[in-house]
């Protein structure tokens, strides 16, 4: 069975709203200081605006949100030989063009 590609970006949006339906906020650190004692991603309470989560990363964001056929589409990208590589991209945009949800 062939994984679904999903890009880092829907994952991030699938989490946002999960843990807004659990009360939480997802926040992306800045570089600096935050992604050193928070990590990439984080979670404050909204009612508190106290970080609940931190130290979370795209890993665990996909393992939380993606569904068992699903894969990060940058992950897909790495495993696809090199020879092969310009006519899976050409397959991939001849799908968003034609308007298919692959990607949300």
């Amino acid at each position: 069975m062939s994984k679904v590609p999903v890009t880092t970006s829907a994952v991030i949006q699938r989490a946002k709203r999960g843990f807004a339906a659990q009360g939480e906020a997802l926040k992306i650190a800045r570089e600096g200081s935050a992604t050193h004692s928070l990590g990439p991603f984080y979670t404050v309470t909204m009612n508190t605006n106290v970080v609940d989560r931190s130290g979370l990363n795209m890993s665990d964001l996909a393992e939380m949100y993606l569904k068992p056929h699903e894969q990060i589409f940058e992950e897909l990208v790495r495993q696809v030989p090199a020879a092969e590589l310009p006519q899976v991209l050409a397959d991939l945009q001849k799908i968003a063009a034609s308007g298919n949800q692959v990607f949300s």
